[in-house]
């Protein structure tokens, strides 16, 4: 009996490895998934990469716009990828600001303005990613990686249940608790090797390196917490089980 509690306790654990490591991905996932989380990442990497000239032509163009309609603020659809994005303009903050004003307007609202669009484009679950980067933060494939956040997150709670159920003694549990925590954690240390194996591959792609670089260090600080909670689950346990044999034994001779 105590040999198959034991195999099937080393069997939980190994699902409860699973399962942190499928809510840490999960929930960064989900995190990186919204425009609202990824917009001043795209704002960071879209101002790196636009050249004066290009912010000169913008400037230019909405000044025109803002003569000839001879307004104080100024509506325009703006093309950008996946539709069109309205954008407002303060002519008179447009005239003092210049290029300032342009990269502000640039950033908010036609960056803005093309996240918000990819997030309400009309595709199902995965097959979003086939429609490129963009469709990575649909609300559609948001849905679904927090889906798979909270299942992750229940089968967390029911393996570790499982596992302080299957353990004996206190200080057993804590530690066969913390053990996949512990275990999971120890990723932390991979995360430099992989991280920069996948941004070699996208020396080409500015936006996509840089989402990366981002998404690591989410993922790193995911991992170090598990790490940090199995380190002191286990040591809890250790403790409690050196308290345990400190104490006096019950029935023991009266002097």
């Amino acid at each position: 009996m105590g040999i198959l509690r034991g195999i099937a306790r080393w069997f939980v654990k190994f699902l409860l490895v699973i399962s942190i490591a499928a809510f840490i991905i999960a929930s960064t996932l989900a995190y990186f998934s919204t425009a609202e989380n990824l917009l001043p990442i795209a704002q960071e990497v879209a101002m790196s990469q636009i050249s004066d000239s290009q912010i000169n032509e913008f400037y230019t163009g909405l000044d025109a716009q803002c003569k000839q309609q001879n307004k104080e603020i100024i509506i325009i659809q703006s093309p950008i990828e996946g539709g069109t994005s309205t954008i407002t303009v303060n002519c008179t903050r447009l005239k003092e600001g210049k290029q300032d004003e342009v990269k502000t307007i640039f950033g908010e609202q036609v960056i803005g303005g093309m996240l918000q669009n990819a997030s309400s484009s009309n595709c199902n679950g995965i097959d979003c990613i086939s429609r490129g980067p963009l469709g990575f933060i649909s609300q559609s494939f948001h849905s679904l990686l927090k889906s798979f956040e909270i299942i992750s997150i229940i089968a967390m709670i029911i393996f570790g249940i499982l596992v302080f159920l299957l353990s004996e003694g206190i200080s057993s549990k804590l530690i066969n608790l913390g053990s996949p925590f512990l275990f999971t954690g120890l990723g932390y240390f991979l995360i430099p090797a992989m991280k920069n194996n996948i941004l070699a591959g996208m020396q080409n792609s500015a936006v996509a390196s840089k989402i990366a670089d981002i998404l690591f260090i989410y993922l790193s600080s995911r991992f170090l917490a598990m790490m940090l909670i199995g380190a002191a689950l286990i040591i809890a346990g250790i403790i409690f089980k050196f308290i345990r044999k400190k104490e006096p034994k019950k029935g023991g001779k009266k002097k």
